[in-house]
């Protein structure tokens, strides 16, 4: 039955005594050793090294809503797996009509660039993480105003297609 540690690596043994094991070191490397058959593992004759990356599909979806004269945009990151995510940035860049406000714990806003930028250090597989930003509406009239965000991480993203999400209000 297979080990959730040990992932397969494709290789080709030069010669047919040879058999492959395979050590989890981490949680992004994979050391194989090739041994000869009938050898003690921790005694290889020869070494093959893969490197095999940790993946995390992030999934961000983003939802505003209208709170007088402000917008509050609600950003939810849930991480599909399979892997903890490292390093995970969310990056919301504010639209022209809407001027920052506040945002929550670990978020921070760049004034040059309009730009809110939520960090998590790690997300473990399953769990979920939400920011709020608020923001106050600019001028008069009505219309949408739409806002986009997109989330990254240091783990490689197996779909990268869930990444980004928008929510618009109304004023």
């Amino acid at each position: 039955h297979a080990r959730p540690d040990i992932a397969p690596v494709d290789a080709q043994p030069r010669a047919p005594a040879l058999v492959q094991h395979l050590r989890a070191i981490g949680d992004e490397t994979v050391d194989a050793d090739v041994l000869h058959a009938g050898r003690v593992p921790d005694q290889p004759r020869d070494g093959v090294h893969a490197r095999v990356r940790a993946r995390a599909d992030l999934r961000l979806v983003k939802t505003g809503a209208l709170s007088g004269s402000n917008a509050v945009w609600t950003l939810n990151v849930t991480n599909l797996g399979p892997d903890v995510a490292q390093s995970v940035v969310v990056t919301d860049t504010l639209p022209s009509k809407t001027n920052f406000s506040s945002a929550s714990a670990g978020c921070s806003y760049n004034a040059p660039t309009r730009t809110v930028r939520c960090t998590v250090d790690s997300l473990s597989s399953g769990a979920a993480v939400s920011f709020t930003i608020t923001t106050s509406i600019a001028g008069k009239g009505g219309g949408w105003i739409t806002n986009g965000a997109s989330v990254a991480s240091s783990t490689g993203d197996p779909d990268p297609a869930n990444n980004a999400s928008s929510a618009r209000v109304r004023r």
